[in-house]
């Protein structure tokens, strides 16, 4: 209960007695709630820091992995240019060996009558395996040499049946075979 007293024009009290329970109710029910809401935004506060350090420490996790990979990308690469530039250095210096007339002489070996059929099917099949050998070697020389910068590439347009083709070609004699048909015609404009 709140009492206030006022004083009359003749000099008298007045006291006037008034009910504040309710008002005492709604202010304590005002502060509790002031309260919640700063324990809620405190809370919620937390929640998000921990949110964003957990963040930040995912970030600093992937930063480092992506380091750790790209690291292992450039020494994968820098290992493919040694190896290429080392295989070009023994490629070149074996070349002026035998074992560029290797198709040559299996060649001249085919020429000749061998005998049985059986026997011109495997000096065949060597000198094909031979001369795809050579292939191979001259393609690690032109990717060292297009590693190194010493290769000028020009484009040009490319029969890709073809060259479907040749690649079915040489598969394994004896292997199970089966046919790629190439039954759509593909554009490209030439990069520049």
């Amino acid at each position: 209960m709140h009492i206030s007293e006022r004083r009359t024009k003749d000099g008298g009290y007045v006291s006037v007695g008034t009910d504040i329970t309710r008002i005492k109710e709604h202010e304590h029910k005002l502060v509790d709630n002031d309260m919640r809401l700063r324990a809620t935004r405190d809370r919620s506060e937390n929640v998000r820091r921990t949110a964003l350090e957990q963040q930040a420490i995912e970030l600093a996790d992937l930063a480092e992995k992506y380091s750790q990979e790209k690291n292992r990308a450039e020494e994968a690469n820098q290992t493919k240019s040694k190896f290429l530039a080392n295989m070009s250095h023994e490629l070149a210096h074996r070349r002026s060996m035998p074992s560029s007339a290797f198709p040559r002489s299996w060649e001249a070996a085919c020429s000749e009558t061998l005998g049985s059929e059986k026997y011109q099917e495997y000096c065949h099949d060597i000198l094909t395996s031979g001369h795809y050998l050579l292939e191979v070697i001259n393609d690690i020389l032109d990717m060292s040499k297009i590693e190194a910068g010493r290769m000028k590439l020009d484009m040009e347009p490319l029969d890709l049946s073809k060259t479907a083709g040749g690649i079915a070609a040489r598969g394994i004699r004896g292997a199970p075979t089966t046919r790629t048909w190439c039954s759509r015609r593909i554009s490209m404009k030439p990069f520049r």
